[in-house]
């Protein structure tokens, strides 16, 4: 019989704070969740009231509250999830880590690389499991797309354009102002991830983050970065201005032998635990050859899955170590090393 992990998560100001929560108590037969630490009275408030993506019942509601010294000094817990705000979390992340507790913590992993490196070779030294919640890396799409490029039948990759927009509120938008590089360390982490899994460390990144200066507000509410390969480009763009951005996100990987387009990157149903859909279509060489000015491939439909479903089983198999961490500490410092340099804001 599988254990059950003992967790207690830091934080609600995260995004993904209540999705997390809603969807460890999903995995029921996965996690015991002892509890919440929020510092924060403004924000523990708030997050009383959160409630769940389904509409179904507040988030939090019957989970015991912590203070953050409490948490340090508990026993028995078997993990932590780190949910604070994005400049947060490395802090909070690196005492869990000195404390001696596999962490899945949220991203992107700060502003400040040198205090990421600390926290990722406090893991390594100790060897326990960091995993960071880049949801995209769980998406069937994405990993379809993956297991194409890595069996060789897409050929070289040479490109990828990934954009993930959406229409924010003005509040939200000002908000963007707390980060150096705006909408691209926001959302476009998720974008780098990709864009790294697919093609590795580029020779150069060129930012070019800019404000659309939209109902006035100034924040770099429109990302995007450039990375130059010795065998092509590929691009990032991320922008919290664009109407319906939402529905076009999307991934296109084009290699010698074939491309993959997923649009959109996920659907939303509607249902529990952010259960979604994601559409994507598959070309390969012969069929684009034969077909040059016509439609070619195939329409793949991926789901109904939960958006954060499988990203928390992964992290438990890992903690259990019934799994390997598919995503190194090296890669992890690579992602957000490129990430900053996108952002314009690396210092090492």
């Amino acid at each position: 019989m599988k254990k059950r992990l003992r967790v207690v998560q830091i934080g609600t100001a995260h995004d993904h704070a209540g999705d997390h929560i809603d969807t460890m108590r999903s995995l029921s037969d996965d996690y015991e969740i002892i509890g919440v630490c929020e510092p924060d009275d403004e924000l523990r408030k708030k997050a009383l009231n959160h409630i769940s993506y389904d509409g179904s019942h507040r988030t939090y509601n019957g989970l015991k509250w912590f203070t953050f010294d409490e948490v340090l000094k508990m026993e028995g817990i078997d993990a932590a999830v780190v949910e604070s705000d994005e400049l947060s979390l490395v802090g909070y992340a690196q005492k869990i880590a000195d404390k001696g507790l596999p962490i899945h913590m949220d991203k992107p992993c700060g502003s400040d690389y040198g205090a990421f490196e600390r926290l990722v070779n406090t893991m390594r030294r100790k060897g326990l499991p960091l995993h960071i919640g880049y949801m995209y890396r769980y998406n069937a799409a994405v990993n379809y797309c993956k297991e194409l490029k890595e069996s060789g039948k897409l050929g070289d990759i040479f490109s990828v354009e990934a954009q993930m927009s959406v229409y924010h509120d003005s509040e939200k938008r000002k908000w963007l102002n707390k980060f150096n590089g705006g909408m691209m360390f926001f959302l476009g982490c998720h974008l780098v991830d990709i864009v790294y899994m697919m093609c590795g460390e580029p020779e150069e990144i060129i930012p070019l983050n800019i404000s659309t200066n939209n109902d006035g507000i100034n924040s770099l509410d429109y990302g995007f970065a450039v990375f130059r390969y010795s065998n092509g480009l590929s691009f990032v763009k991320a922008c919290a201005s664009e109407v319906n951005g939402f529905d076009r996100r999307q991934i296109v990987v084009t290699g010698t032998r074939g491309s993959f387009v997923i649009q959109p990157i996920e659907e939303r149903t509607g249902g529990p635990d952010v259960e979604e859909f994601a559409k994507a279509h598959v070309t390969f060489c012969d069929e684009g050859s034969k077909h040059r000015f016509e439609k070619a491939g195939a329409d793949i439909k991926f789901g109904p899955f939960g958006r954060y479903t499988e990203m928390m089983l992964d992290f438990a198999e890992i903690v259990r170590g019934k799994r390997e961490n598919k995503y190194s500490y090296d890669y992890e410092l690579a992602v957000q090393r490129i990430l900053l340099k996108a952002c314009g804001n690396f210092n090492n």
